[in-house]
């Protein structure tokens, strides 16, 4: 009769649990491996610009037993892009000064005599979103005789590109014959008087 080695059965049976145990782990735990990748890039500020159009001139004005105001326009619209990332917000003003003849008779005309309506529309250029900026005033405002506030942007509103436009004939000016007066020395019987507008865009709220 055979006889069986039981240690060397106990042994080799113990060997093929353990295979079979590695083997049904492998098959009922995947194994997972991550790996990950850094992308970045560099912002640059685009900057804030502003375009302002041309003004056509009030042509000749000959003096009248009463005051007159006489109105011009603007060529075109004002250009403003905010693009400097910021998101700041920004206001555009506005100032003139006195209307001044350029001969020797070095007069001024009054304060308050060059005015201008307030603005009319303002539209988006190109794609974006966000809130418009807004008008500062309604009606008419005297700008010969300090700073004035025409539109503005909030803190966190304005960035993009935008187009200010104005009405025709915005611009007025009063010519009174007792404060204005002529140079009789000027060629052509014209005393040229002069103006500048000034503006000014300010990057804050």
């Amino acid at each position: 009769m055979k006889k069986f080695n039981m240690r060397k059965v106990l042994a080799t049976s113990m060997i093929a649990g353990v295979a079979f145990t590695a083997f049904a782990t492998g098959a009922t735990a995947g194994e997972q491996e991550t790996k990950s990748n850094t992308v970045n890039f560099g912002l640059i500020s685009g900057g804030i610009e502003l375009q302002t159009p041309e003004v056509l001139p009030f042509g000749d004005i000959t003096l009248k037993p009463t005051p007159e105001t006489y109105h011009t326009s603007f060529e075109g619209s004002f250009n403003v892009k905010d693009l400097t990332g910021t998101q700041d917000g920004w206001r555009l003003d506005v100032s003139a000064t006195p209307f001044t003849s350029t001969g020797d008779l070095a007069h001024e005309l009054p304060t308050g005599s060059f005015s201008m309506d307030n603005v009319s529309n303002i539209t988006r250029v190109e794609d974006g979103t966000g809130t418009l900026p807004s008008k500062s005033y309604s009606g008419i405002k005297e700008i010969d005789g300090g700073v004035v506030n025409v539109a503005a942007a909030a803190k966190g509103e304005g960035a993009g590109v935008f187009d200010i436009s104005f009405d025709k004939d915005n611009l007025s000016l009063e010519v009174d014959s007792t404060t204005a007066k002529t140079d009789p020395v000027e060629p052509g019987g014209k005393t040229k008087y002069v103006s500048t507008l000034t503006w000014d865009l300010v990057q804050a709220p």
